[in-house]
């Protein structure tokens, strides 16, 4: 009537309660998702989604509201810290609190501590009382919208940048924590004068050296956690390396490393009972100190508080870890312990902190996504500060953004979550023991489901045995019914009651009450109980087995199963041992083995043949028959052996060599020969004549040239299997193959071409250019390195070459211009680009550096030459691109049925069989299915099958994936030391107490008599050699340090002008003049270049003219 219009809302407009598209961005964002997740989320409830503009918009406008609640948040708790310090007493003279806090810093990607660009890093300090965040802050290295805009040399247009900071990733965590140092009397009206963290960084020097508080120094506390994994590392790192002290040193070592932590937390915790002060730290320091010698079972100077009467009759290891030099790389280890003993009293650690940054992590994801582009990553640090700080986060927000409480369910939600944190820790804090497992084992027969009842009547007992044998009296098609019918087993009810009706193996020994057990009989897995009747006498045998199931009996099915998994008898044995089943005997053992041989060797023909055939006929119809109509195939051939050779040692007892189809990639024949018969052996031994067996040597020659024979015979008798030739075969080129085969001329009218693998040929160049690289003989140290960098470059002109040839019809002159490319390709790294062609050439190259004057002049370039010759040679190889991954793969195969070649299966028939398995498995795929129908003419059980549906179809998602297009990741990190983060992160000068302690136990040491110098110069004539001498050699100062910047000094070397104490105790004179100064670096003004072998040459003509 009025015409009157209006828009009704699902969502009130007055309605003080947070929006719903801002409450589902800020839900996605807590729980570290994005717009695309968001997206997927409500496409899934067929909701239709925000844009990426009101996603957005809504962001930023979150964003604004967390870093303004986390800031308050922060405030608050640091004014709650603060209390806390007064009421304890930690009062500065300036009438400042002063506070002990805890440090550490995190990023937006993982660096596996080796890739630190994170382009967003944050860094929290949390106040040690209250475990609350106090500062926060965010450096960002990337702002994507000035990035976009500078892309196109464009001005950004108004936004919220993201980036504010220009130095490396590593560096922020230090940038942040001495900002809130800095800010602290400002913010907060607080000192921090404790910090505690896990000296991973550059922290606690880069707060020095910014002097927060000009009349207060910060003391640093080291993490506890984080000092006892660094020293249980450091020893271990001690343990694996193999150039210090034998194995059997090392391995003592090794397992005494919880021991050792074990004697310093003991040792701690006595001392923690009563008040700390400055002789607890130095009694610990001495338990500490003692703790290797105490462990190794040197106790002289161990205290009877810590070592017991029992410990004191220990082996003592200490003259062997001393004499081998393992006992100085421990003390070093020690003493980086005992330094921080006072932190060890304190027993802090920075779980507080590590926590916090969990629930960043958590806000971002876990770092898988990359928030950083933006404002995001700041704005999900401000949560976490929100969620760690208060625990109850939706409410703070909605507080500060709305003034109004949240909905009925957000509160629910954080009360509920509150309590369960509150019951979490009141469980946790509990004492806990382990529960006895020492159960009454059994049913019990007096009281509950399975007591003891009396046996039925005659009358009863008679009626319910006719009732059960009616049942049992079924046809064919209904005993086939219910055999589908309770396929499911236990899920279906009929198979339940049906199971009821019958005498299963579980059942024996539960429910035979009216007939007595005679005698067991067992047949391997198979057993047999003789039962007669207490009533009529009569007796049988019943087996858990049927005879005349047409399945696989359980002892083929586990001998089968044990060879398939590469195991042998002894696996099989302990397996079933721990089982508590009894395992087979030998004999057992033996007589399935031989059968599941012969089964596995014929499948393997059938498989092979099959093979053929598909090979026959893929041939034919690419049109490649010869002339006299015979198919002409491409395979693949290679051999492995039963054991492994390291390139030195071919002694194999068993070899085997397959050829393989180039197109099907599946084995069209495979031979093993052998050379032992275990026994043919034996009976030779006893000079007796061998049983009936079969005979399983059948080579008398060498190792290495079983894989020629096995191939030669293989393609002398490809027409008589299968009908066809191999007129090109592809190898790897390690052994005579070709030439055998060629001798043999296995086609009379017929040469067979030889390729070479495409992956073994750039191999072998690679390699051959490195051993050029490691030669020292050849060229100067600077030309190799130049080619040891440009290894890759010249593969990769080769490999550009062969693609751009590759493109158009490969013939021969396609190989002659491949060659030419590949001869020029050392002229074209290095810089000469007289033959280069422009489509391979681009004109930045040619402004190169040109080394070949160098190269030519110093003869390395003949023996690149040499090398690159032998690829050029193999052009036409190159250009059919064909590699022998396929029998690669066979061969990994035959290795899984061995055993990797870690047991010796060559004794008798074995390993014929295993490599025949390898071959059904490598052909069809389906290994027991084809195994199983060749034997008994009937499919395996359903578990068979389902294993090997579930196989194939992951097969085929792998090779789907593999399929894809993949690019590898740019790694251009930064190189060198890195200074901020890190094992060599910048530490701050010692303390003077420190440093003066260090001085004098050092100074102690260089106090040697006339009588102890010449012992130790004795002892360290081997100098390298010698553990003694390293040792010394740490405390003086050698004409070898001359030549480097040495920074940060933290012992203290004296000498005299003109006269240095070396190593060795000879006293060369100098003109040399230094300045050392603690903690201050230092260069050398002059010096004198003195080689050690030439000081020891010297001496050593001395001492003989002087003799």
């Amino acid at each position: 009537m009025c015409h009157f219009q209006e828009t009704l809302w699902a969502e009130d407009p007055e309605c003080k309660k947070m929006p719903v598209n801002t409450a589902a961005v800020s839900g996605i964002m807590k729980i570290g998702g994005g717009f695309a997740n968001l997206e997927e989320f409500l496409s899934t409830l067929d909701i239709p989604p925000l844009s990426s503009n009101t996603y957005q918009k809504e962001h930023d406008n979150i964003a604004t509201a967390w870093e303004k609640v986390a800031e308050n948040e922060m405030y608050c708790a640091a004014m709650e810290e603060k209390h806390l310090a007064v009421q304890a007493g930690e009062v500065g003279g300036d009438g400042i609190p002063m506070l002990t806090v805890v440090v550490d810093g995190c990023w937006a990607k993982r660096s596996y501590r080796t890739n630190y660009s994170s382009l967003s890093g944050a860094a929290a300090i949390v106040g040690f009382r209250t475990k609350k965040v106090l500062y926060m802050a965010v450096r960002n290295r990337y702002c994507m919208v000035c990035s976009r805009a500078a892309a196109v040399n464009k001005l950004p247009g108004k936004h919220c940048c993201s980036k504010n900071w220009h130095g490396s990733s590593s560096s922020m965590e230090a940038n942040i924590i001495q900002e809130g140092f800095q800010n602290s009397v400002a913010m907060y009206g607080v000192k921090y004068a404790k910090v505690i963290g896990d000296g991973d960084s550059n922290v606690y020097k880069t707060i020095l050296d910014s002097r927060p508080y000009d009349e207060l120094q910060v003391e640093k506390l080291e993490c506890q956690n984080h000092l006892f994994r660094n020293f249980c590392l450091k020893l271990k790192d001690i343990v694996r390396d193999s150039k210090v002290g034998p194995i059997t040193l090392r391995k003592c070592l090794g397992k005494n490393i919880l021991r050792l932590r074990k004697s310093v937390i003991s040792a701690t915790a006595q001392l923690t009972k009563n008040e700390v002060n400055f002789d607890c730290c130095s009694i610990l320091q001495k338990h500490i100190l003692n703790a290797p010698y105490h462990v190794f079972g040197d106790h002289q100077n161990c205290v009877d508080s810590v070592c017991s009467i029992q410990r004191k009759n220990d082996t003592n290891w200490i003259p062997d870890l001393l004499q081998s030099g393992l006992l100085y790389r421990i003390m070093n280890v020690v003493n980086n312990l005992a330094d921080n003993s006072k932190s060890l009293l304190f027993s802090a650690n920075n779980n507080c902190v590590e926590q916090f940054h969990s629930i960043v992590a958590k806000f971002i994801g876990g770092k898988r996504v990359n928030f950083c582009l933006r404002r995001s990553y700041l704005a999900r640090c401000s949560g976490a500060v929100i969620s760690h700080n208060s625990g109850s986060f939706m409410s703070r927000v909605h507080k500060s953004m709305y003034n109004t409480s949240p909905g009925n369910f957000v509160k629910s939600t954080e009360r509920r979550r509150e309590n369960d944190l509150i019951r979490r820790k009141r469980k946790m804090s509990r004492p806990r023991c382990r529960k006895s497992l020492f159960l009454e084992k059994g049913r019990n027969k007096n009281y509950g489901v399975r007591a003891e009842k009396p046996d039925l009547s005659e009358d009863i007992f008679s009626q319910k045995k006719e009732r059960l044998l009616s049942t049992l009296q079924l046809s064919i098609e209904e005993r086939k019914s219910i055999e589908r019918k309770t396929v499911e087993q236990r899920k279906s009810p009929l198979w339940r009651e049906e199971r009821r009706k019958r005498l299963t193996a579980s059942d024996f020994g539960e429910i035979l009450k009216e007939s007595a057990m005679k005698n067991a009989h067992l047949k391997g897995l198979n057993s047999g109980i003789k039962m007669k009747c207490e009533m009529c006498h009569f007796q049988e045998t019943l087996w858990a087995e049927d005879p005349e199931c047409k399945k696989m009996p359980v002892n083929t099915a586990a001998v089968s199963g044990i060879m398939k998994i590469g195991g042998g008898f002894a696996n099989l044995e302990e397996f079933l041992s721990t089982l508590d089943i009894p395992p087979l005997s030998s004999n057992t053992y033996q007589k399935e083995h031989d059968n599941i041989a012969t089964a596995w060797e014929k499948v393997a023909e059938n498989e092979m043949y099959c093979a053929a055939m598909e090979e026959k006929h893929l041939a034919v119809q690419a049109g490649e028959v010869g002339g006299d109509g015979i198919p002409m195939l491409t395979v693949v051939v290679d051999g492995c052996w039963a054991k492994r050779s390291y390139r030195t040692n071919y002694s194999s007892l068993s070899g085997a060599a397959a050829i393989v189809g180039f197109r099907t990639k599946k084995v069209l024949y495979m031979a093993v020969r052998n050379r032992y018969c275990m026994v043919c052996s034996r009976a030779a031994a006893v000079n007796k004549l061998p049983g009936k067996h079969c005979c399983s040597k059948n080579w008398h020659g060498s190792s290495s040239s079983m894989e020629a024979n096995i191939i030669q015979e293989g393609f002398q008798n490809s027409v008589a299997m299968y009908g066809v030739k191999y007129a090109k075969v592809i190898g790897d080129g390690d052994s005579n193959v070709y030439k055998t085969i060629l001798d043999s001329r296995p086609y009379d009218e017929l040469q067979v071409e030889k390729l070479e693998c495409q992956n073994h040929l750039f191999r072998n160049f690679c390699l051959k250019l490195k051993d050029i690289v490691r030669d020292s003989k050849v060229g100067p140290i600077t030309l190799r390195k130049c080619l040891g960098k440009n290894i890759l470059r010249l593969r990769k002109s080769v490999i550009s070459a062969t693609a751009q040839l590759t493109k158009n019809e490969v013939n021969f002159d396609c190989c002659s211009i491949l060659q030419k490319h590949i001869l020029n390709a050392p002229y074209h790294v290095f810089g000469d680009h007289q033959n280069c062609v422009d489509s391979v050439c681009s004109i930045q190259r040619k402004n190169d550096t040109n080394w070949i004057p160098d190269l030519l002049q110093s003869g390395l370039l003949y023996r690149i030459m040499n090398v690159v010759n032998n690829l050029a040679d193999n052009s036409k190889s190159l250009l059919f691109s064909a590699n022998n991954n396929c029998v690669e793969q066979f061969h990994s195969i035959v290795a899984k049925f061995i055993g990797g070649k870690r047991v010796n299966f060559c004794l008798r028939r074995s390993y014929l069989a295993r490599c025949s398995g390898a071959v059904i498995s490598h052909n069809s795929g389906s290994f027991m299915s084809r195994v199983h129908k060749s034997m008994y003419n009937t499919s395996p059980g359903n578990f068979v099958k389902s294993t090997e549906r579930r196989r194939e179809n992951y097969l085929i998602r792998r090779k789907r994936k593999m399929s894809r297009p993949r690019c590898r990741k740019s790694l251009f990190l930064e190189k060198g030391r890195n200074k901020n983060y890190g094992v060599r992160a910048e530490k701050p000068d010692l303390s003077e107490d420190i440093f003066s302690q260090k001085k004098e136990r050092l100074l102690s040491t260089l106090q040697l008599s006339i009588e102890e110098r010449k012992s130790i110069e004795r002892k360290t004539v081997e100098q390298r050699k010698s553990p003694l001498w390293r040792e010394e050699r740490r405390k003086r100062l050698t004409a070898s340090d001359f030549v480097q910047r040495t920074t940060h000094l933290t012992i203290l070397c004296l000498w005299k002008r003109r006269d240095i104490f070396l190593p060795m105790g000879i006293h060369v004179s100098t003109n040399t003049t230094a300045v050392i100064t603690r903690g201050l670096s230092f260069r050398l003004v002059t010096h004198a270049k003195l080689s050690n072998k030439k000081i020891v040459k010297s001496y050593m003509l001395d001492n003989a003219d002087a003799e």
